[in-house]
């Protein structure tokens, strides 16, 4: 399995010389199997050159490629690349979308929500007709796994505005020979319990409490070699806005613990967060994590292997 970051940013893109090197552009996560098959978490501004690198490849630029985009929520930072993922505009290319259903009367098609709504005249010059041959949506519900080709792939909901899920995903074509990446769970835009939010409130209700949140995060990604974990805030800023449904890295390296997870990477980093001050974030969190390796994740970061020392390249 190999993973590698195309967008990293949390709410809205901040290009600049302050975040060159961790990157500006919001979420996009790639996620290649060993058997060769393409998972695209979410679809911030990074997409862009997630389709630009697909359409170096004769499958692509064939109209014979596959992608498999998982999207965890419709907020705008996480979906308003859409318009621009190249591949999509090749006949034959097929995008197979699965995403959480959301509104009280059941499920709301999600070409009506976050793809096509992208593509009114109004928001966009391109019309929807241009690329919807390329696109198959699907609903996924909270903690019914499915398959994608080797992987097994589970929604977790989150505490965050709006329905939203992570996802674990398991490679099961890999072989757990501490070589190889075969379990990783990506949880952006989630906040832990006591602040109770949409959709957990009906958890709540039936007298949930603070730690139902972790009981229920925590068997999800168990013994994960990796976990790609919102940490929008720096270590102290939490407090006075925990109902914004984001986390603190103190959140994440807790859920690690518990989980026996291997590998964190910081990630879904607010807007005002400049590239010293994800550093300084990495770092306090590492000194806090014990065995657990820590790494801020950056845009052309790859993951190839269970530690950070033997697997991770850094340069963009």
């Amino acid at each position: 399995m190999k993973v590698h970051y195309w967008g990293v940013r949390g709410s809205i893109p901040v290009p600049g010389a302050q975040t060159v090197r961790v990157g500006g552009n919001t979420p996009c996560v790639s996620v290649e199997l060993q058997d060769g098959t393409l998972i695209v978490i979410d679809a911030g501004t990074g997409i862009r050159n997630l389709g630009r690198e697909l359409m170096t490849r004769d499958s692509f630029a064939s109209g014979r490629g596959l992608v498999t985009l998982l999207i965890s929520h419709r907020h705008w930072d996480h979906i308003h690349g859409l318009p621009f993922f190249e591949p999509a505009y090749v006949a034959g290319n097929r995008v197979e979308v699965y995403a959480p259903a959301i509104g009280p009367g059941g499920p709301t098609p999600l070409a009506d929500n976050a793809v096509s709504l992208s593509y009114t005249p109004r928001n966009f010059p391109v019309s929807y007709e241009a690329m919807e041959q390329a696109y198959r949506f699907h609903t996924v519900a909270e903690d019914t796994s499915f398959e994608i080709a080797a992987a097994t792939i589970r929604p977790i909901t989150l505490n965050h505005p709006g329905t939203t899920f992570g996802y674990a995903i398991t490679d099961r074509s890999a072989s757990d020979d501490g070589d190889a990446l075969v379990k990783i769970a990506y949880l952006s835009d989630t906040s832990p319990w006591p602040e109770v939010l949409d959709p957990m409130s009906d958890r709540a209700a039936k007298g949930a409490d603070e730690s139902y949140y972790w009981s229920y995060v925590i068997p999800a990604v168990a013994d994960a070699d990796l976990v790609i974990h919102d940490t929008f805030f720096e270590h102290g800023r939490y407090e006075t806005r925990a109902d914004w449904g984001h986390s603190a890295p103190a959140h994440a390296l807790r859920l690690c613990r518990d989980a026996g997870v291997r590998q964190l990477h910081l990630f879904h980093f607010a807007p005002d967060l400049e590239d010293l001050a994800v550093d300084a974030m990495a770092r306090e969190t590492q000194a806090m994590a014990g065995s657990i390796a820590v790494a801020a994740a950056m845009e052309g970061m790859e993951v190839v292997g269970p530690s950070r020392g033997a697997g991770v390249t850094d340069d963009p």
